[in-house]
């Protein structure tokens, strides 16, 4: 069974990213400090301009074990193309070694005319168990 968390967006030139994490029960297996998150990103481009993203970093908390980063190209092997108005979703996931956590981070973008990059925050969300929520 998955249960949802609140959904969390934030805006930045233009740009909304909303963040909603599912903990997956099905995939973890506390009995071994195995937890398991699936999260759906939707990035809407209301910017008025063609951008394209490029890259994303992630800074990903445990509890536990403290943080750590990654960063790549794209986002699960694309780099969206976003004209005006349109939308871009993805889902990818994480994996903690307790039960609570969280992840932030940014996309950096490019504006397709200008060449101009700049970055585009990806809101904090918490990653936890649902019956820790107060």
């Amino acid at each position: 069974m998955a249960c949802s968390l609140p959904v969390i967006s934030e805006v930045s030139r233009g740009i909304r990213v909303s963040v909603e994490v599912t903990y997956r029960d099905d995939a973890s297996q506390p009995v071994t400090d195995n937890y398991v998150w699936a999260y759906r990103i939707t990035i809407h481009n209301n910017s008025g301009t063609r951008v394209r993203l490029l890259s994303r970093f992630w800074e990903i908390r445990d509890a536990l074990n403290g943080a750590r980063t990654v960063a790549g190209d794209g986002v699960v092997g694309e780099q969206p193309e976003l004209v005006n108005g349109a939308s871009h979703t993805y889902v990818s996931g994480c994996q903690l070694q307790s039960p609570y956590g969280n992840m932030q981070g940014y996309y950096l973008f490019e504006e397709c005319q200008s060449g101009e990059r700049f970055e585009v925050r990806i809101p904090l969300f918490r990653l936890q168990l649902p019956f820790l929520l107060n």
